[in-house]
């Protein structure tokens, strides 16, 4: 049967029929017309691992077991190594690599954000953006700053006067208490129309306008003289 593997005759050895149906019929590439001829004469005798030849549509197939399977064959005669890459082959098993000396690499971005790309003339590497800056100083009106570390700058409030907020204080004027300034409501003059002569007086609250009045008695005022 096929799958008996390889038997060595030597001289004087009895070749029988059943010898010749394993060791020869049953594990040669076998020809038939088309399939139903194979089934025909393979009736009965059919085993994995038989290979047959079908003329009606040049086709190689083995038996694995269970049905006839083809014998797939390709037709690349050669795998050849294209720009950026290396390796290939005319035969066998081939392999094609990456070509490192002619593509460049960028190196595994894991654990790296907010890193830069750089190269030392060979390979190329992440690294820490570094600035030159030796030292911020607090200036003019400021407070803070350092040589070292994450440093801080803030608002001198101290000897910068801070002007308050603006919103919702329109038609006011800056004023101060002589430590903080503030918004402060203009006094207006009340209406001039109608008054007019009369003369702009206060309670102490609110401001109007009052007439000027006389007094209906005259005063005599003597003047003597020594």
């Amino acid at each position: 049967m096929a799958g008996a593997g390889y038997k060595n005759f030597v001289d004087g050895d009895i070749l029988t029929a059943t010898q010749v149906d394993t060791y020869l019929m049953e594990q040669a590439v076998m020809v038939f017309a088309n399939s139903t001829a194979r089934t025909t004469a393979l009736s009965g005798v059919v085993a994995e691992g038989m290979i047959s030849y079908l003329q009606d549509t040049n086709a190689v197939e083995k038996y694995d077991g269970t049905s006839w399977v083809a014998i797939v064959a390709g037709d690349i005669e050669a795998v050849v190594a294209g720009t950026g890459l290396t390796g290939g082959g005319s035969s066998g098993s081939v392999t094609l690599n990456l070509d490192t000396a002619s593509v460049y690499v960028v190196p595994a971005q894991a654990g790296h954000s907010g890193k830069f790309l750089t190269t030392d003339g060979t390979s190329s590497s992440w690294a820490t953006v570094a600035g030159d800056i030796e030292a911020v100083n607090a200036g003019t009106g400021l407070t803070g700053g350092g040589s070292s570390g994450s440093v801080t700058l803030n608002l001198d409030t101290a000897s910068v006067y801070v002007v308050p907020s603006q919103t919702g204080n329109s038609g006011k004027f800056l004023t101060t208490n002589g430590t903080s300034s503030s918004w402060a409501t203009v006094d207006a003059l009340p209406s001039q129309s109608g008054n007019a002569g009369k003369y702009l007086t206060t309670d102490g609250t609110s401001a109007s306008w009052e007439s000027v009045t006389t007094d209906p008695t005259p005063t005599v005022f003597l003047l003597m003289g020594a």
